[in-house]
């Protein structure tokens, strides 16, 4: 139990502000260097080399494919000559930064990730109940409102869609966008138009719809699979005391509280696919994010 007064409010205050701090550096220190690359990786576009045997492959009638079971399973990939450097995955996209760059420059973008984690835990945070911080008792997490939290989800997200795209565009910018001074930077990473009228940014084609399936449906999704596969994970419902009268008590159970193997490893292959899906939407939406 937490000591009450003022106290009490003081030292949840302190462990709280302790947590965001951890939060933010496991979330700068790991997570912005994959997403830096993967940002880079995904904005490479490297067109094809125009040579003579190019030229006259396109003159050239479709030649009859032979396919069996082997070319079906493993596809043979056709490699053309690029113009620029070809990077073939994550990994060496962040030793091509490390090198070209160092290591500051697997770190970009990471002022506009700091407001993105401090607004949304604003967000988050307007819905805790303050009362019960001072009272010393934790309060239960409530019941769950899959509307309301779908709603807050699209909420936090509009709010801290416009910083995404800044850090998007910090990462693949060819010069360090200092943040220190404002002005400048967004006259860096945003177009004049997008300066006059920043709410434009909102409107660019298919932006939008993919960040928000990305981070809101698919969410929701694993919300669903983990109550159905792992309802011990789940946020329990608010249960009245049981009256010495009643008859019937309903409320959770010890079979409640118990996690299934099979349960938990299919939730965990549930999550890796969720991973690479918003690998996938990250890189169809990073395209767009950055100006031509």
């Amino acid at each position: 139990m937490l000591q009450q007064g003022p106290v009490g409010f003081v030292f949840t205050l302190a462990v709280f502000s302790l947590t965001l701090l951890f939060e933010t550096a496991i979330a700068i220190g790991i997570i912005l260097p994959v997403t830096n690359a993967l940002t880079r990786l995904r904005a490479n576009y490297l067109p094809r080399a125009v040579s003579l045997n190019s030229v006259m492959e396109d003159g050239r009638g479709p030649e009859p494919e032979r396919t069996n079971i082997f070319t079906r399973l493993f596809p043979r990939k056709e490699m053309s000559t690029k113009i620029g450097p070809v990077v073939p995955g994550i990994w060496a996209m962040m030793q091509r930064i490390r090198r070209l760059e160092g290591l500051r420059g697997l770190f970009k973008g990471a002022t506009p990730m700091g407001v993105i984690m401090v607004v949304s835990l604003l967000i988050v945070a307007s819905r805790v109940d303050l009362s019960y911080m001072s009272s010393g008792h934790l309060k239960p997490s409530g019941e769950i409102h899959p509307f309301g939290d779908f709603l807050l989800s699209i909420i936090t997200y509009l709010a801290v869609f416009p910083f995404e795209l800044l850090m998007r565009r910090t990462m693949a910018h060819p010069d360090f966008v200092n943040w220190q001074r404002p002005r400048t930077a967004l006259r860096q990473v945003l177009s004049p138009e997008e300066l006059l009228h920043p709410w434009k940014l909102y409107m660019i084609p298919g932006l939008v719809p993919a960040v928000l399936l990305r981070k809101v449906i698919l969410v929701r999704l694993t919300l669903l699979v983990r109550h159905g596969l792992v309802p011990a994970f789940d946020r329990l419902k608010n249960v009245a005391s049981a009256d010495p009268k009643d008859d019937v008590f309903e409320g959770p159970t010890s079979a409640l509280y118990q996690i299934s193997t099979i349960g938990m490893l299919t939730f965990l292959l549930w999550v890796g696919v969720i991973a690479c899906s918003l690998s996938f939407l990250s890189g169809i939406a990073s395209k767009p994010m950055i100006p031509p």
